[in-house]
C-alpha cells in the first residue's frame, strides 16, 4: 500500500535522488546536488499536490541543503566514500510462490571482502537501539545482500543526514528465518481473510499510516483496551 506524499516524505525523496545522481557524476559536487534537491523537492510538491505552508516548505528546504552540506563534509573529511558500490541497489526476493519482495537498498559499500549496506534516513528523530535491531526493513536488507552476494552484510548503518550519525546494527541469519516466518504467518491469515494490526508503540509511532490515515480504528480501540487489560494483570 501507498500512503499519501507528506511533506517528509517529499523532503526524504528529494534528498534521496540527490545523494544517487551526486554519486554518478565524475565528481561529488555540492552545487549539483543542491539544485536537484531543490528541484526535485518542488516538483513533488506540485505534481503530487502536497498540502505544506510557505514558511514550512522554506523550511524543509533549508534543512535539506544543511544536510547536504553535511554530507559533503563528511566526503570533504573521507569519513564517506564518493564512490560506493552500488547506488539505489534494486532487489526482488521470491516467497513461498506467492508474492516477491521488491526494494532498493540506499547503498552499498565494499570494505575489502565485506560489504556495507547503509540507508539514508532525514527524520527528525533517531530509532533506539531495540527499534535498530529488530527493524525488519534493515532484516530485509540483509536478506538481499545475502540473496546478492552469497553472504551477510558486515553491518547494516542507519545514516542519520540531520546529524551525520551512522548507527550500527547487525543481522543473522536466524533474523531472516524469523523474518520468513512472519512473512508466511501473514500470507497465511490473508488466505483466511483474517485481518490483524499488531499494536505496538515503538511500530505505531514511527508507521507511515499513523493517524488519520489509520484506516481501522475499531481494531485499535480494541487492541489498546486489551493492552490495558494486560498491564493491569500484570
Amino acid at each position: 500500500m501507498k500512503s499519501k506524499t507528506t511533506d517528509a516524505l517529499a523532503l526524504g525523496n528529494a534528498l534521496h535522488l540527490a545523494l544517487e545522481e551526486g554519486h554518478r557524476q565524475q565528481e561529488w559536487s555540492l552545487d549539483f546536488v543542491g539544485k536537484l534537491f531543490l528541484k526535485e523537492y518542488r516538483r513533488i510538491i506540485e505534481d503530487e499536490e502536497v498540502y505544506v505552508t510557505w514558511p514550512k516548505m522554506k523550511k524543509q528546504e533549508a534543512e535539506g541543503l544543511e544536510m547536504l552540506e553535511l554530507f559533503t563534509y563528511g566526503i570533504e573529511t573521507g569519513k564517506i566514500s564518493a564512490k560506493p558500490h552500488a547506488v539505489e541497489k534494486e532487489f526482488k526476493l521470491p516467497f513461498e510462490d506467492e508474492i516477491v519482495v521488491v526494494g532498493k537498498i540506499d547503498r552499498i559499500d565494499f570494505d575489502g571482502d565485506e560489504y556495507i549496506v547503509t540507508d539514508y534516513k532525514s527524520g527528525a528523530r533517531e530509532p533506539d537501539p531495540w527499534f535498530l535491531d529488530h527493524d525488519l526493513q534493515f532484516t530485509t536488507y540483509a536478506w538481499a545482500g545475502y540473496e546478492l552476494f552469497g553472504k551477510l552484510p558486515k553491518e547494516l548503518r542507519w545514516h542519520h543526514l540531520r546529524n551525520g550519525k551512522q548507527l550500527v546494527t547487525h543481522r543473522t541469519m536466524d533474523d531472516i528465518e524469523r523474518l520468513h516466518t512472519m512473512l508466511h504467518n501473514a500470507l497465511d491469515m490473508n488466505r483466511q481473510g483474517i485481518r490483524y494490526r499488531v499494536f505496538h508503540s515503538q511500530v505505531c509511532n514511527w508507521c507511515e499510516f499513523k493517524g488519520p490515515v489509520c484506516d481501522n480504528k475499531e481494531l485499535e480501540t480494541q487492541l489498546v483496551t486489551q493492552r490495558e487489560e494486560l498491564l493491569r494483570v500484570s
